[in-house]
């Protein structure tokens, strides 16, 4: 099924709800899964808030101020994915429902904040750095430690969680002159697998809550072109996270 046909058979499917909470639930958001807004805290670290985020330091990472975004809509929806093609067939994609520019802020990748040394980080697929590149946050522990910080949202999320990994995903021909250009050069095969290989264009990025000065984790358009309405929004994983689980990366991409 080709995404626009995805979309246009779900965007009334659902309608948005009420859960005890008391959020609006999601368009198909699934039903075990806590749907939140904003980040709760392990037990473990014994916080309620994330510590401020000085001028200083976002000034050198370079870091935007925004404001809080716990739904994707009116950028995305969340959709049943009927591709037996597709590695995430039968389950849960996140799809744009109008053109997306480049470097807009989609949704926040909301969860559990824990400590990226838990146990936690190694059995949950759903874990997210808090920051990267040295810009993330972390406490002092009352030894003097630093405590690094991570996001989970396996249990406890929003609608952040549910963006796939690009590898493996069916994508439309290219047909762009730079395409028909690698043509001239490559074998049918080769060409095959450049102009169908799909591509990251979403990816997690650190910014400070305009409001609070806390750190806060997004999800950004990546794509220089934008997103399409009706294309699924995709991201890399990384190959440390599917080497971790003892996959082989070369039979994830599309075979031509």
């Amino acid at each position: 099924m080709e995404p626009f046909d995805v979309l246009s058979s779900n965007l009334s499917a659902v309608p948005v709800s009420v859960q005890a909470s008391p959020f609006p639930l999601p368009a198909n958001w699934p039903a075990d899964i806590k749907f939140i807004i904003d980040y709760v805290f392990s037990p473990q670290l014994n916080l309620v808030r994330l510590p401020a985020v000085s001028i200083e330091h976002a000034a050198k990472f370079n870091l935007r101020m925004l404001l809080p975004k716990p739904y994707a809509s009116p950028f995305a929806l969340i959709v049943r994915i009927n591709n037996s093609k597709h590695p995430a067939n039968g389950q849960n994609g996140l799809f744009a429902i109008t053109d997306i520019p480049p470097n807009t802020h989609i949704v926040d990748y909301v969860g559990e904040i824990i400590s990226a040394d838990s146990e936690q980080v190694k059995t949950s697929d759903y874990v997210l750095d808090f920051g990267g590149g040295g810009e993330g946050v972390s406490l002092e522990a009352a030894d003097g430690r630093e405590i690094r910080l991570a996001v989970d949202g396996a249990v406890v999320g929003n609608e952040g969680r549910m963006v796939n990994d690009f590898r493996g995903v069916p994508a439309e021909p290219d047909y762009s002159k730079r395409s028909f250009n690698k043509k001239k050069s490559a074998t049918a095969a080769e060409f095959a697998h450049f102009a169908n290989k799909s591509k990251a264009n979403v990816e997690f990025r650190s910014y400070v809550n305009a409001k609070t000065r806390e750190m806060r984790m997004g999800l950004f358009c990546c794509e220089a072109k934008g997103i399409r309405k009706g294309q699924e929004l995709l991201i890399s994983y990384g190959k440390g996270y599917w080497a971790s689980r003892g996959l082989d990366l070369s039979e994830m991409y599309q075979k031509q």
